[in-house]
């Protein structure tokens, strides 16, 4: 197992690990410390000159949310839905990336809940694309900046 990231802790107190077992790149969440905000306060807001940065359309409930912490999304893909008065709202991806974090998800259909948010919140958080293996039938992306080969079908990538 090779350890690739910890975030910081968010204002809930919860650190995003990501690592590497068995050649998967995997994720989750830990409780590190004691939330630092009240109810209602803690609304982390997006950067408009980050294009890394995905926010809330507008008010409302989001309903699904597609992507977790390590997927590479391509631009203009799916990452959540957000429900505005009724109506459903897909969110794209703006740009090429590797999702950081997400800061708040729901699956409606799983659970029967929804999560409200507001808008200009930073929902996902990416980042840039990390390399990716040169052999076009595996194009899996290479988790390690100092790994000679892919971990995913053994082509020598440096």
């Amino acid at each position: 197992m090779s350890l690739l990231s910890i975030s910081r802790p968010n204002d809930a107190g919860v650190s995003v690990c990501r690592y590497v077992l068995d050649s998967e790149i995997m994720s989750c969440e830990v409780q590190v410390s004691q939330p630092q905000t009240a109810a209602g306060k803690g609304l982390v807001k997006a950067d408009p000159g980050n294009k890394y940065h995905v926010a809330s359309p507008s008010n409302g409930d989001l309903w699904v949310m597609y992507v977790h912490p390590g997927d590479i999304v391509k631009e203009g893909e799916e990452l959540f839905n957000v429900s505005i008065m009724k109506q459903e709202k897909a969110v794209l991806a703006p740009t090429d990336g590797i999702v950081k974090r997400v800061l708040k998800t729901a699956d409606f259909k799983e659970n029967k809940q929804m999560v409200s948010v507001r808008e200009g919140e930073l929902i996902v958080e990416l980042g840039p694309v990390p390399r990716v293996c040169r052999n076009e039938a595996c194009g899996q992306p290479i988790p390690m900046n100092n790994a000679a080969f892919c971990p995913y079908c053994g082509e020598r990538v440096l």
